[in-house]
């Protein structure tokens, strides 16, 4: 817990920052285009049964239509996912400029570095800085994003699956 308690410390200045608008219309956008591909992935799931209903039936006209539909579902699908990498991306570059210049400016303030080159000699600390920043970044971005991003496939494929079975089970709820 103390972990993310650090975590949190470190991320709630860039958050609440000047930049924080910017900071999180972007982090929106990205929660958007993601759930907007867990919607694909879900009417996909829903397109298989139609096509391999239509394949059964041997029914041509259905199965060059399933095909017509997958393809615009395939190619929403990656428009979806290539944007919100690019949004993922140019947020963790905003954000890694950021907390390298605060803590840039925090060790070159005072003449810190040379008191932490008398100490304890460490070799090139602006690029240790500069690396932890980027790993740090990268991981809070990549783990809350997929944590999100499964949370959101569960319920809606919950849902779905819910719904599915229940028409199974009592037919009569076809039309609801």
């Amino acid at each position: 817990m103390s972990l993310v308690r650090d975590a949190w410390s470190i991320a709630r200045t860039y958050w609440s920052s000047e930049e924080k608008w910017l900071a999180w219309d972007l982090l929106f956008g990205i929660v958007a285009l993601n759930l907007g591909t867990v919607c694909i992935s879900v009417e996909i799931n829903a397109w298989n049964r139609r096509f391999y209903n239509a394949l059964q039936a041997f029914d041509l006209g259905e199965i060059f239509r399933q095909l017509g539909l997958f393809l615009i579902l395939g190619s929403l699908g990656i428009a979806l996912s290539v944007c919100a990498f690019y949004l993922q991306q140019m947020l963790q570059i905003r954000w890694r400029w950021w907390l390298t210049r605060r803590y840039l400016g925090a060790w070159l303030a005072n003449r810190a570095y040379y008191q932490l080159q008398l100490k304890n000699g460490v070799d090139n600390p602006d690029q240790r800085i500069a690396e932890d920043i980027n790993q740090f970044t990268n991981y809070v971005l990549t783990l809350s994003l997929g944590v999100l991003t499964s949370l959101v496939t569960l319920v809606l494929f919950s849902v779905f699956c819910g719904i599915s079975l229940g028409r199974r089970i009592f037919p009569s709820l076809d039309g609801v």
